[in-house]
């Protein structure tokens, strides 16, 4: 169960990846964007950029986990750590004064990473399929 819904929740967070991603890169000459997140427009297209590929990229795995792919749960627990290391490159590269409201999803990708990596029921599930 855990395994399913976890590549439920991959398949929708890829899907609003791209679309966030899709946003940044048309909104990415707003000036008012542009000094909200205190970012230059190269920034924030290159975010919106790496959004799309990331999104694309975890909807198709988030399929294979579907079918219990090995395969997809390391490449899922690799993906929550590039989002893990992208979530802190944002609150380092952008607006400083609200990182914290970003914590909760650290947290989040954290826990998926390990889970997806080093825990025994996902290893387990994903070699008996």
């Amino acid at each position: 169960m855990g395994i399913s819904l976890l590549s439920i929740l991959v398949i929708i967070a890829g899907a609003l990846d791209v679309l966030a991603g899709i946003l940044s890169i048309s909104l990415r000459g707003d000036s008012d964007l542009l000094a909200d997140l205190k970012g230059s427009e190269g920034e924030v297209t290159g975010l919106g950029t790496g959004l799309v590929i990331l999104g694309i990229i975890a909807i198709v795995v988030g399929f294979m986990l579907w079918r219990g792919s090995a395969l997809a749960r390391i490449l899922i627990g690799v993906i929550a750590l590039v989002r893990l290391v992208g979530m802190i490159w944002v609150f380092a590269s952008f607006d400083r004064e609200h990182w914290y409201e970003g914590i909760g999803s650290l947290v989040i990708y954290a826990l998926v990473a390990g889970y997806l990596l080093f825990g025994t029921t996902a290893r387990d599930y994903t070699a008996s399929t």
